[in-house]
């Protein structure tokens, strides 16, 4: 892979080699440099550019995206498919009546599935996890689709924003765009554009 690096008017990197570290052209990550006695403060203070950099990381080196492409393959493919077996003993029902109910709802939720096109959101989702570290589901509620009661948007890891870390009071509190209670049981997510959370 030829690099170019043109700055007025004249070349002034070349290069024809694959980039190993994520970066779009050399010197990239030259000023990636914490210096802290904090172990965690290179995550909290470079959660944008990490996901950024495994992103680029993704797109620029071939193994890297193959390692995700086949990992996503062996472990749901397009999506995972709903399969029911239900305990015909706990519902009280015989085993034949048990697995033709089972049937019909496997069929149910098939369809559902179909029509809130969750099995490629959820290969989307698996595959943003692996490329950014992290990403996101939300059920959207507003204006249902078709009559169905919600849709399933899938948004990647970088929506987050991550630099909403404070204390909010009331035992609330953010950390890297992920409120939790006193408990730090998680409550909400803020993302970039928002200005609240939004609810899990």
């Amino acid at each position: 892979m030829a690099i170019l690096v043109i700055r007025n008017g004249k070349v002034a990197v070349m290069q024809n080699e694959t980039q190993l570290n994520g970066e779009k052209i050399p010197g990239d990550l030259d000023s990636w440099q914490q210096f802290s006695t904090d172990p965690n403060i290179i995550l909290k203070y470079s959660y944008g550019l990490l996901s950024e950099r495994s992103a680029t990381l993704y797109h620029t080196h071939p193994p890297v995206a193959a390692a995700i492409e086949k990992h996503t393959e062996y472990a749901i493919g397009p999506g995972l498919v709903f399969r029911s077996q239900p305990d015909w003993t706990i519902l009280g029902m015989t085993k034949e009546r048990a697995k033709e109910w089972g049937m019909l709802f496997q069929k149910l939720v098939h369809y559902a599935f179909l029509e809130l096109n969750f099995y490629e959101k959820h290969s989307a989702l698996f595959r943003t996890g692996l490329i950014q570290g992290d990403s996101l589901l939300l059920f959207d509620r507003k204006d249902p689709v078709d009559g169905l009661p919600f849709d399933l948007i899938d948004a990647g890891g970088d929506q987050i924003n991550w630099e909403k870390s404070d204390d909010l009071g009331s035992g609330n509190r953010a950390i890297l765009g992920v409120q939790t209670d006193s408990l730090l049981r998680r409550k909400g997510l803020y993302l970039v554009d928002s200005t609240a959370p939004v609810a899990f």
